[in-house]
């Protein structure tokens, strides 16, 4: 589990580098990176861990699915903020996450 969160972190810097520097694959992916950030975190954690967190994991949620539409269809705000948008719903959703080991 330990190794599924340090993954997803560096897939997450990778790809918020990638947005200000240009790197070679990253860069043209960088949202999709964060993406897989995001879904490695949400496998590499234990789901006892949401317990009291389930606001968190509804926001990321509905944040995460409007990302991903907006990418495919035009929404005004959410197309233009796609990556930003995923990039708030994994730090929401790291932030709740409960780091301590039970």
């Amino acid at each position: 589990m330990f190794f599924g969160r340090i993954a997803s972190q560096l897939l997450a810097f990778a790809a918020i580098a990638g947005i200000f520097g240009e790197i070679p694959i990253v860069s043209e992916w960088a949202f999709w990176f964060m993406f897989g950030a995001y879904l490695l975190w949400l496998a590499a954690t234990r789901m006892a861990d949401f317990k009291s967190i389930k606001w968190a994991l509804m926001i990321t949620l509905l944040a995460t699915m409007a990302a991903v539409v907006g990418l495919f269809v035009y929404i005004p705000i959410v197309s233009n903020t796609a990556f930003w948008m995923m990039a708030a719903a994994y730090v929401i959703m790291v932030a709740s996450t409960d780091m301590v080991r039970h």
